[in-house]
């Protein structure tokens, strides 16, 4: 069945101003919303050339040095290009860089891939690499962004000529490519933010116009962001891997996610993300809609304040928080079984993932109440839960279902919830909670990442104020070391490490159920990105 809403419209809209179409569907309603596109828009491409992705939320925002958010990233991958590519079986392969190569136990030098062009048309080169990556190591005046606690063992960047960098880590550093294959390695346009570089035409250019319309050397440019709405790129025919065979790829937010699979089952959309246990059997069964579910790459942290002033800074009341969480009911009741209960951030096939605390939890109330009364006054018991309210639609009710669990045990818990920047604004500052609920990249690589954050600097600190001298000597021994089963063995101490001492409890990785529809060829990634360049429109079922 064609729908009315593309015969009509192209494609499916969700708008701020919205007319609303009630379809009855088995006796309950789904609603439907239409928006006609804004005037400065161009027209949608025709169907066999555009692709409809929805998804649970909309992105924290463009810049993609200052977020830790796989939903975010997973569009922005589309917009900007890393230095390095990681294949979904998980091989470095060249990106912006054509080779690299290690110079001494501290250098790199990375060579670039020549005729590469912004989507304004500016030649990309070796400056573009050492503003990007000054930027994120906080060696210039821009600030520490959020993904600075994974790039500051970079100690400079220097442009050998237009298209060759050398990089020098403070430390030896066998993880650096990797890590520039990952969240937060994308490289931005050093013209737009070096006023002596800029052309006439854009002189007149802020920062902030930036943010509101980027550019980036990857496969899509931007041509239109309605928050919590939609996010419509456009293929870019200049990029240096040859045109995306879509060339018109929108993503719509879709926060309910019966109603994502209802979309992909009525051909209204292409892909599916995040699809919920209730809709696996519809899906399944649907001829020609493929469901794929696989462990993500997304992982659910409690963060715990080792701050005197809250009483998670005794080792038996973080103990004793993890003992009073029942994993497994939070997985039933909150995610509907789409999650996987954890004691690591590290997914199993991650190098160095620990097979002892996967699929893992210690739930034993009666020991955590005892705890807690032999080491805590009444006036001690009170703590903070705060979470951003952009992280993931599931929060609200993980926050009160842990809350609960934690008062049966005879805490009192406070729940507070914040916009994305306020919340980040608030760790690591007095006003900080002693408990904060977030979603982590849960590592689908090398695993350093999954302890870099755990490592203290004069620029960073862990945000609940975690310091373990023996721990940054064996995070440091493992990055410099280039034999793989000595980082494995490392990286395994340190997971069993993070179990004993709580700093922060990894609870549950969530699992990636993406739907794809009958209408394209493309396969999602064991890293959650919807990297959509691959992928190819088929005949669709009329």
């Amino acid at each position: 069945m064609r729908s009315i809403l593309r015969r009509e419209y192209g494609a499916l809209r969700i708008p701020l101003l919205a007319l609303v179409v009630v379809l009855l569907l088995g006796g309950g309603a789904v609603a439907y919303f239409l928006l006609s596109p804004p005037e400065d828009e161009p027209p949608p491409a025709e169907p066999g050339v555009r692709a409809i992705v929805a998804q649970p939320v909309d992105i924290l925002g463009w810049d993609p040095h200052d977020h830790g958010c796989t939903m975010t990233e997973a569009v922005l991958v589309n917009v900007f290009d890393y230095l390095v590519w990681r294949t979904p079986g998980g091989q470095l392969e060249p990106s912006l860089a054509l080779e690299w190569e290690k110079l001494d136990d501290v250098t790199w030098e990375f060579r670039l891939r020549p005729d590469v062009y912004w989507h304004d048309g500016e030649p990309f080169g070796a400056d573009d690499v050492v503003f990007s990556l000054e930027r994120l190591a906080a060696l210039g005046t821009e600030g520490v962004t959020a993904r600075y606690p994974y790039f500051r063992r970079i100690e400079s960047v220097t442009a050998v000529d237009e298209l060759s960098v050398h990089i020098r880590t403070v430390h030896p550093d066998s993880t650096l490519p990797s890590r520039l294959s990952r969240t937060g390695a994308a490289i931005l346009p050093h013209h737009y933010f070096n006023e002596t570089d800029v052309a006439a035409e854009m002189e007149s250019l802020s920062r902030e116009d930036f943010w509101q319309s980027p550019v980036g050397t990857g496969p899509f440019r931007i041509v239109a962001h309605i928050p919590d709405d939609r996010i419509r790129l456009q293929s870019f025919p200049e990029h240096w891997r040859g045109p995306a065979a879509v060339r018109d790829l929108t993503f719509l937010v879709v926060p309910d996610p019966s109603q994502r699979a209802h979309l992909l089952l009525e051909g209204e959309v292409d892909v599916a993300t995040h699809i919920g246990s209730s809709d696996w059997v519809s899906l399944e069964s649907s001829e020609g809609v493929r469901l794929v579910r696989r462990i993500g790459s997304q992982a659910v942290v409690l963060t715990l304040s080792m701050e005197e002033r809250h009483p998670t800074h005794r080792t038996e009341i973080r103990e004793a928080i993890d003992l009073a969480l029942d994993n497994q009911s939070l997985v039933d009741d909150v995610f509907a079984g789409a999650a996987t209960s954890t004691r690591t951030r590290v997914i199993p096939g991650a190098m160095g993932s620990h097979p002892d605390l996967y699929n893992s939890y210690r739930f034993d109330p009666e020991r955590a109440r005892q705890l807690i009364v032999e080491h805590t006054s009444e006036e001690q018991r009170q703590v903070g839960l705060l979470y951003s309210e952009d992280a993931h639609p599931a929060f609200p009710d993980l926050a009160e279902a842990m809350a609960e669990m934690l008062e049966n045990v005879g805490l009192r818990v406070v729940v507070d919830a914040k916009p994305h920047s306020e919340y980040f604004s608030i760790l690591g500052t007095n006003s900080a909670p002693a408990l904060s609920l977030s979603v982590e990249d849960g590592c689908a690589a090398d695993c350093s990442v999954s302890f870099e954050h755990l490592v203290n600097d004069d620029l960073y600190r862990h945000p609940g104020g975690f310091e373990c001298p023996e721990f940054e000597e064996i995070f440091l021994r493992a990055s410099a070391s280039g034999d793989r089963n000595t980082r494995v063995r490392e990286y395994r101490l340190l997971a069993e490490m993070v179990a004993e001492a709580r700093p922060e409890i990894p609870l549950f990785h969530l699992l990636s159920n993406h739907g794809v529809g009958r209408g394209i060829d493309w396969s999602p990634r064991p890293d959650e990105l919807l990297w959509m360049w691959p992928a190819v429109r088929t005949p669709t079922f009329e």
